[in-house]
């Protein structure tokens, strides 16, 4: 739940109570005890407001389905609120939100139930990207070939610039190319050595391809362990 133009504290308050108490979330209650405190933190007020921005645009960013925005009646988020200004802008860059219903907190005590209200403030276009740009990432689990087999195999999980998984391929035979589809796009393509080539599999880098750029498990925006138990993990970075 999102709010804003509450000019109290207890105003604040009451709306934080309001979102717990009917099952929903606030920027507070989505960090630890005491972290969005002004008290605790040495600075000036330009400072802490950056870092309301920061912890806030953080908080937008993980949300996903329908959002709920509290406001009086006949207001308009402010142009330099963080609700309007980052969080918003941060949920529509995201493409994670459906939409954001709006409902009204005129009368403090008695709000209505968020889901009975239909007031649309904000929905995506259709068309609209399902995936966050910037910097995506993939994860892989890269198998050994067991002893006596000719199989080689991976695993790999897509994340976009926000965190959201966007695509995956469970454990698949990996001695061809592997697509791996997405909502991002492009597919990415993995490539690995083939068993019984000159390259052994087990040591050899990774090949991924998305779009026009490439690049291999060995480069430095790769980052992998060795390995534990037949497989090992590792991580890259793209921009999509």
């Amino acid at each position: 739940m999102y709010f804003t133009g509450l000019s109290s504290f207890k105003d604040v308050k009451k709306a934080k109570q309001y979102a717990i108490s009917h099952g929903l979330t606030h920027v507070t209650a989505s960090y630890p005890n005491k972290f969005t405190d002004k008290g605790q933190y040495e600075g000036d007020e330009a400072q802490f407001r950056q870092f309301q921005k920061d912890f806030s645009r953080a908080y937008a960013q993980k949300t996903e389905g329908v959002a709920y925005l509290m406001l009086d009646d006949g207001k308009e988020p402010a142009e330099e609120s963080i609700f309007y200004s980052v969080e918003f802008e941060a949920m529509k860059k995201g493409g994670h939100v459906d939409k954001i219903i709006r409902f009204s907190f005129t009368d403090r005590d008695n709000v209505a139930e968020p889901t009975k209200e239909t007031k649309i403030y904000w929905e995506k276009p259709d068309g609209s990207p399902s995936y966050a740009s910037g910097q995506c990432g993939v994860h892989i689990t890269h198998y050994q070939i067991p002893k006596g087999d000719n199989k080689y195999y991976l695993e790999a999980q897509l994340k976009d610039a926000y965190g959201f998984e966007v695509g995956h391929v469970d454990k698949t035979d990996a001695t061809e190319p592997v697509n791996v589809l997405s909502a991002l796009p492009h597919p990415l393509v993995i490539t690995a050595a083939k068993p019984g080539s000159s390259k052994d599999p087990d040591s050899a880098p990774l090949h991924f391809a998305y779009g026009d750029d490439e690049w291999t498990s060995d480069d430095d925006r790769c980052k992998f362990g060795g390995y534990e138990d037949g497989n090992r993990e590792g991580d890259c970075g793209f921009a999509c």
